[in-house]
């Protein structure tokens, strides 16, 4: 490899975007396809460079020609859903084909999708899709939140017994798979399973297991269902782990080690029967005093919330304000609700623009999303609806479901994007899948309506009685 190559890679490992946006240029003007490749990824994200959908399928087309696999395997997906380009599946397919066919197992995942959903040049192949699905899930070499998202369709399609036999059994089998990685939605469906004894003896102590560690993720529906099988809310049952975190660090916190410190106050803001927020507060803000950037966010979250301290939203803004100096993109994005919101500070949308796009450009899919209605509306910056709709894009990949909702929205109405129902129903049926209310009631409302060309009573009440849960 290249020693400037070499320097770009050792740049984006360390999160150097813009060192790296200044050296990819000429290796890939050069033919580097590598190179391209690495471009375009740049151009795709936003990352060092302004995001440009345009520029970026340039680049993946030059890297994907000279045989770059990965870059193939990006060029199928932009075919597939028209980002930088107009939507064009047989050459979705052809790209995706050819970077399958060198092992590329994000080709063979999007082959899954669209042999699941069809299109006008495959016919829908439930069977088919299952099989490329096992052949990621079973791939150790595979990405593993690719491997855990290919697990949860496994489950989902299984469960479903939509264009396949309904096996219950495998549908928990695939699920709990998922759901032991960390993927908050087949922790849900796992615990929403448990709740209800489907396919499988009704257990509300491994129901509340798994709506809890998926509600620790944020997932609401897990929030809502936890709510009402255990009405009391009672803290998660103490783990040995915490006990022993206490151990391993209270000597070095006491002596002035700040992540030690901070490790304490996770201990004391998390564990049972050690729970303690006033002290939890008291060991994030000694960390505080050292610049501890995790420590910052928490202690500001708890400022901000009244949580353990009396609320000081002001003082909360500027320990966020602190973190997101240092470069926490969740810091970045809180600071920029709270400049949106007015809360602890003088509404300001050009501030909340600025601190969302440096969450944005870490990956982070809140920040995306809120950045994407800013370029929609022209809040705080130049009106951009075709920039928007490639930041939802960016969350949306992540399995943020509003993004997933919002460009479903753009493909059924082809107001910025060309209008395609098949994309349409695709990113709705995502967010469905993770419990998201809009995207259920939209396909119930698409399934209802014979103008829209997808007139389907069954499916239609199916998604109504989904969106009433």
């Amino acid at each position: 490899m290249d020693d400037k190559l070499k320097s770009v890679e050792a740049a984006l490992q360390s999160g150097d975007f813009d060192h790296a946006a200044r050296i990819l240029p000429s290796l890939a003007i050069k033919g580097d396809p590598h190179a391209q490749f690495l471009l375009a990824t740049l151009f795709s994200k936003g990352r060092g460079v302004e995001l440009d959908s345009q520029k970026a399928f340039v680049w993946f087309t030059h890297a994907a020609t000279l045989g770059h696999t990965r870059a193939q395997s990006a060029l199928g997906l932009i075919y597939l859903e028209g980002i930088g380009t107009g939507i064009d599946e047989q050459e979705a397919v052809k790209w995706l084909y050819a970077a399958a066919a060198q092992g590329d197992m994000h080709a063979v995942f999007n082959l899954a999708g669209t042999y699941s959903d069809g299109n006008s040049v495959i016919e829908p192949d439930v069977q088919h899709a299952v099989d490329l699905w096992l052949e990621v899930a079973q791939n150790d070499k595979s990405d593993a939140v690719l491997i855990e998202m290919a697990q949860y369709n496994l489950g989902y399609v299984y469960y479903n017994g939509d264009g396949i036999e309904q096996d219950l059994k495998q549908a928990i089998h695939w699920f709990r798979r998922a759901a032991e990685t960390g993927y908050a939605e087949a922790q849900y469906k796992l615990g929403y399973i448990y709740c209800n004894g489907i396919g499988i003896r009704q257990n509300l102590k491994k129901a509340e297991h798994w709506l809890r560690t998926a509600a620790a993720q944020g997932h609401m529906n897990a929030q809502d269902l936890l709510a009402i099988i255990q009405p009391s809310g009672k803290p998660l049952p103490v783990a040995e782990t915490w006990q022993q975190l206490r151990s391993q660090n209270q000597a070095a916190a006491e002596t002035g080690d700040a992540e030690a410190q901070f490790k304490l106050g996770l201990v004391y803001a998390n564990c049972n029967e050690l729970f303690d927020q006033q002290q939890a507060a008291i060991w994030y803000a000694r960390a505080c005093e050292q610049g501890h950037k995790q420590a910052q966010f928490n202690l500001g979250f708890m400022l901000a919330e009244g949580q353990g301290v009396p609320k000081d939203t002001r003082s909360g803004a500027a320990l966020w304000k602190a973190a997101a100096m240092q470069g926490l993109a969740a810091a970045q994005y809180n600071l920029g609700v709270m400049y949106a919101d007015g809360r602890g500070c003088s509404p300001d949308q050009m501030q909340a623009v600025k601190w969302w796009q440096k969450a944005a450009g870490q990956g982070h899919a809140e920040a995306q999303f809120c950045l994407g209605h800013n370029y929609a509306s022209g809040k705080g910056i130049a009106r951009d609806p075709l920039h928007a709709v490639a930041l939802w894009k960016a969350a949306a990949e992540q399995g943020h479901a509003a993004s997933q909702t919002w460009l479903g929205h753009c493909y059924y109405s082809g107001l910025v994007v060309e209008r395609n129902m098949h994309e349409a129903l695709r990113w709705y049926r995502r967010a469905a899948a993770k419990g998201y209310h809009e995207a259920k009631s939209r396909l119930a409302e698409i399934y209802s309506s014979p103008e829209a060309g997808q007139g389907n009573r069954e499916l239609a009440l199916a998604w109504a009685q989904e969106a009433a849960r």
